[in-house]
C-alpha cells in the first residue's frame, strides 16, 4: 500500500510538473512554438497578438523600433509555418492572418500568397485579409512579381456577384494599386475595361483608380476608353472622373492621346460616346437628341486637357471654343482658365473667354 502510495504521488508530481512546461503567456519564443499543438494554438495566437500589440503600443506604433522588430524575429516565421501547415484550421487560420495583419511583415508573404488562393464558400475571409495585408505592407520590388501574379489568379477566379466576391475583388485590386508596380496594368485595365453584368461597375472605378497610381503610360489607352465607358443598363453609372484623375497623374504622356480625342480622330472614343448617347436615348430622347459625338468626347478631353495644364493643348482648345456647339465651346473656355498660358497669348484667351460668355443662351 505504501508503494502504491508513494507511486501516485509520483505520477501527480510529474503531471503536475508537466502542465508546468507550457510557455508564459509573456514569452513570444514559447508561445510560438505552441502553434504545432492544436489544443493550444488558439491560445498561442492570443497570446502572441498580446505581446506583439502590447510592444507596439509601448513603442508608440513605431514597427521599426527595435523592440517591435524583436517580437516580429520571433514570431513570424513560426505563425506562417503553421498557417502553411495546417490548413484544415480554416478558424486559427484567419486568427493568424489577422495578427500577420497588424505585424506587416513580407517574411509572411507565403502564407498570404497561399490565403490568396481561396475555396467558395470555405475561406473567401483568408483572401479578403491576406489582400488587405498586401495593401498595407512593404513588398520588395523582387517579390512583386509574384505578389501580383498570386493576386490575378485569385481574381481571375471570381466570378460571381455574391457580397463575398465584390469584397474579395475590391480587397485585391486595392493590393495590386498600392503595389506601386507597372506589373500589374494588365490585370487592372481587363477590370477597369469589362463590361459583364456580374461585374459591379464600381469594380471598374476602381480598377480605373488603381491604374493612376501606378502612373504607367501603357494604360493610356484603357483609361481613354474609361472615359467613356459606362455601366451596362444605366448609362447615368459613369467612370469618366476616375478615369481623368488617372490619366492626368500619369501625365504628359496623356497629352497626345487626349488631344487626338479631342480633335475627333480616336475611333474607339467615337465609337463608345455614340453607344452612350445610344443609351441615354432608350431613357431620354428629349435629352439624347441634343447629344452629339464630339460634344461627348470634347467634354471629357477638354476637361482632362485643363487639368493636365500644358500649353501644348492652348491651340486645339482655342479651336475648341470656337465651335458653334455651345457645350463644346462652353467646356474648352473653361478648362483654358487652368492650362499654362504663354504672357504673348493671355490677350487672346481673354477674349476668347469673353467672347463664348458673351454668346452663351439666355439662362444657359
Amino acid at each position: 500500500m505504501i508503494v502504491r502510495h508513494r507511486g501516485w504521488a509520483v505520477a501527480v508530481l510529474i503531471a503536475a510538473l508537466g502542465l508546468g512546461c507550457h510557455a508564459a503567456e509573456n514569452d513570444p519564443e514559447g508561445q510560438a512554438g505552441e502553434l504545432s499543438d492544436p489544443v493550444r494554438r488558439e491560445n498561442a495566437i492570443f497570446n502572441l497578438k498580446k505581446v506583439y500589440t502590447e510592444t507596439l503600443a509601448a513603442n508608440g506604433g513605431d514597427r521599426s523600433s527595435a523592440d517591435v522588430q524583436a517580437v516580429a524575429d520571433v514570431i513570424v516565421d513560426p505563425l506562417t509555418r503553421a498557417y502553411l501547415d495546417y490548413p484544415e484550421d480554416r478558424i486559427n487560420g484567419l486568427a493568424i492572418l489577422d495578427l500577420l495583419y497588424e505585424v506587416q511583415d513580407p517574411r509572411s508573404m507565403p502564407a498570404l500568397i497561399e490565403a490568396l488562393n481561396w475555396r467558395t464558400e470555405v475561406s473567401e475571409d483568408h483572401a479578403i485579409r491576406a489582400a488587405q495585408t498586401i495593401q498595407v505592407m512593404e513588398v520588395a520590388a523582387a517579390e512583386r512579381p509574384q505578389v501580383i501574379q498570386a493576386l490575378a489568379r485569385s481574381l481571375e477566379r471570381i466570378t460571381d456577384s455574391r457580397p463575398e466576391d465584390n469584397k474579395m475583388r475590391v480587397a485585391m485590386i486595392r493590393a495590386l494599386g498600392a503595389l506601386k508596380d507597372t506589373g500589374a496594368t494588365e490585370i487592372l485595365t481587363r477590370i477597369a475595361t469589362k463590361q459583364d453584368e456580374k461585374q459591379n461597375f464600381l469594380i471598374n472605378r476602381l480598377a480605373a483608380q488603381q491604374l493612376g497610381e501606378l502612373r504607367d503610360p501603357a494604360a493610356i489607352p484603357a483609361l481613354i476608353k474609361c472615359l467613356f465607358l459606362f455601366a451596362p443598363n444605366h448609362p447615368e453609372l459613369r467612370m469618366n472622373d476616375v478615369a481623368a484623375e488617372a490619366l492626368i497623374l500619369v501625365g504628359r504622356p496623356s497629352l497626345k492621346p487626349l488631344l487626338a480625342v479631342l480633335a475627333g480622330k480616336d475611333a474607339t472614343a467615337n465609337a463608345i460616346a455614340k453607344q452612350y448617347i445610344g443609351a441615354v436615348k432608350a431613357r431620354r430622347p428629349d435629352l439624347a437628341n441634343q447629344m452629339t459625338v464630339r460634344q461627348v468626347t470634347g467634354g471629357e478631353a477638354s476637361f482632362a486637357l485643363g487639368a493636365l495644364g500644358f500649353s501644348e493643348a492652348l491651340e486645339p482648345l482655342l479651336q475648341e471654343a470656337a465651335s458653334s456647339d455651345t457645350p463644346r465651346k462652353l467646356n474648352a473656355a473653361i478648362a483654358l482658365v487652368r492650362i499654362d498660358v504663354p504672357e504673348a497669348k493671355k490677350d487672346r484667351v481673354r477674349s476668347t473667354l469673353k467672347k463664348v460668355y458673351g454668346e452663351l443662351p439666355k439662362g444657359y
